[in-house]
């Protein structure tokens, strides 16, 4: 597969599909604008990416290069690539956020989560185009199904990098497959601009180097070997000098690190091996198939039999879609490989051999538009074989059907969530757990010193919030380093997530055994979480039966 390349009719073939779906575009485009308003959250989000982010893109507004300036010693930051921290740079030099004591003002923030809304729209737009590039006069079911997936409207209000990231990757996918159908001069300039987008989906996410390898394959067996070498030196004079100042920085490569360690925290246990190996991908496969997919296209059943049952069939049904593709590529030989079969032959791999503690709907997000797109191609080849007709646009009804009674659901509690923020409530729509952590944030503002440095579960959002430097306790059971950890620490947010056992299982016997090394000077109500200041002399209240559960 790959796209759909045209015949003798093609022109006439366009000039009628154009025609019949010079609406559905700004239709679809504008209901996906509007649902994406309704759900939209001018909060930052529970993902410590976005914390982290948003801390990037101030230390870069603010001329301190690219450093972590919410940890204590603010060391260079080597784990994600440059790319959206620098779009969060301009947006933070234009609120005014880089002056702010704080990680992100509230006003960055709003404009952080508009510009990743207008990336989404970006995005949808380059996939629906690419659609009719593909289906032809069958695209606009397929639009309407992307249209009303609840994955792209929830992922529209966050700071992370998915979506600037789809917005690349499909742009450049795009520019591929109209090339095949353009003018020799128009096509190579297409490629060109193919190439630099793809660049640009790497520097946003490491994901990307799957998009750049695909085109570099491409490129290969089409003997396009010009496109081949424009797109390496492209790569080498933005990605390479990103690789070189990770090295400088003495801190190695993280993502190639934890990549291939048996556990990405525990990087003590070694490198994989064969079996290590074997059973990642297999449960990797398991994961996605059985509960990624099904929860990104239609989330109706999240948690139930009929979920797990919905996404194998999915995932089977793309696969065919998938290996017919693969099938005639072979058949025709390897210069008939197309823009969107390369990018999947790249990205499997990618997504099956990364750590399964990694495996979740938001990593495997970028490359839906794939998955659906292979899904509803073998949707038109069983529909062929069981003669019947309608088949795809049955599948389409009950997809858009399930999706907007699940829109429905959101933009209900979504509307609730909001309303209540602008009554005042700046922790409206958090879980209760997560409220109370931001509740102890805003006590360490207004009562420790600027310069306190804080030990806590997620320290980026100790920064963000408050502006206190901050730095997260050993993920270890060895008491002696997380004693350690607290001795430097002048002040301790013992938690009480409902998300995570790390603080009672690591932290909180740690601090059972050294009670001597620390006060209480806050606590919330319940769920408790608490303040302790580790400073010689702190006035004690009252010391919880066990601090951090």
């Amino acid at each position: 597969m790959g796209s759909k390349r045209p015949d003798g009719t093609g022109r006439r073939t366009q000039t009628a599909v154009a025609g019949h779906h010079r609406l559905f575009l700004p239709l679809l485009l504008g209901i996906y604008v509007v649902f994406s308003l309704l759900l939209f959250d001018p909060k930052p989000a529970t993902f410590g990416d976005n914390a982290i982010y948003l801390t990037l893109g101030k230390s870069l507004a603010a001329g301190k290069g690219y450093r972590d300036l919410y940890l204590p010693d603010a060391p260079v930051h080597t784990q994600y690539p440059p790319g959206f921290p620098l779009m969060l740079a301009g947006i933070t030099l234009l609120t005014g956020g880089r002056h702010s004591p704080t990680g992100a003002t509230p006003t960055t923030v709003l404009f952080a989560k508009l510009f990743v809304l207008l990336t989404g729209v970006g995005a949808m737009f380059f996939i629906y185009r690419l659609c009719r590039l593909t289906f032809q006069e069958k695209a606009w079911p397929i639009m309407a199904v992307f249209a009303s997936m609840p994955a792209f409207v929830v992922n529209n209000h966050w700071v992370l990098s998915e979506l600037p990231f789809m917005l690349a990757t499909f742009a450049a996918l795009y520019c591929l497959v109209l090339a095949e159908v353009r003018p020799k001069a128009t096509a190579a300039r297409l490629r060109i601009l193919a190439g630099g987008l793809a660049v640009a989906a790497c520097y946003i996410r490491t994901a990307g180097l799957a998009v750049v390898l695909s085109l570099l394959l491409l490129f290969l067996v089409r003997r396009q070997y010009r496109d081949l070498v424009i797109l390496l030196l492209l790569f080498a004079a933005t990605v390479v000098p990103w690789q070189v100042l990770n090295a400088r920085a003495g801190r190695g490569q993280p993502y190639l690190e934890q990549l291939l360690a048996k556990h990405p925290y525990f990087l003590e246990l070694g490198r994989a091996g064969f079996g290590d190996w074997a059973s990642r991908i297999w449960l990797n496969l398991r994961d996605y198939s059985s509960r990624a997919v099904p929860r990104l296209l239609c989330p109706t059943y999240e948690g139930s039999n009929y979920e797990v049952v919905c996404g194998i069939i999915v995932s089977l049904v793309s696969a065919v879609g998938f290996g017919r593709a693969v099938r005639r590529m072979a058949a025709r030989g390897p210069g008939q490989l197309g823009p969107l079969t390369a990018c999947a032959l790249c990205a499997i791999p990618l997504l099956l051999g990364w750590p399964n503690t990694w495996a979740s709907e938001r990593f495997l997000l970028p490359f839906l538009p794939l998955i659906v797109i292979f899904f509803f191609q073998g949707v038109e080849w069983f529909g062929a074989r069981l003669r019947w007709r309608w088949l795809g646009a049955t599948v389409v009804g009950v997809l858009v059907f399930a999706n907007t009674v699940q829109m429905t659901s959101l933009a209900h509690k979504a509307v609730r969530d909001n309303l209540g923020y602008l009554r005042g409530d700046r922790y409206s729509g958090y879980p209760e757990d997560w409220r109370r952590y931001f509740e102890a944030i805003e006590w360490i503002k207004l009562q420790t010193p600027p310069d306190a440095v804080v030990m806590a579960r997620k320290p980026e959002f100790v920064y963000l919030l408050s502006g206190r430097r901050s730095f997260c306790y050993p993920i270890t059971p060895d008491h002696a380093k997380v004693k350690s950890a607290i001795e430097r620490s002048q002040y301790v947010l013992a938690d009480n997530f409902r998300w995570t056992e790390t603080t009672p299982m690591l932290l909180s016997p740690v601090l059972q055994e050294n009670q001597g090394l620390w006060s209480l000077i806050f606590s919330t109500p319940p769920p408790e979480f608490y303040v302790l200041s580790v400073k010689p002399g702190a006035p004690a209240v009252s010391q919880p039966t066990s601090a951090g559960r």
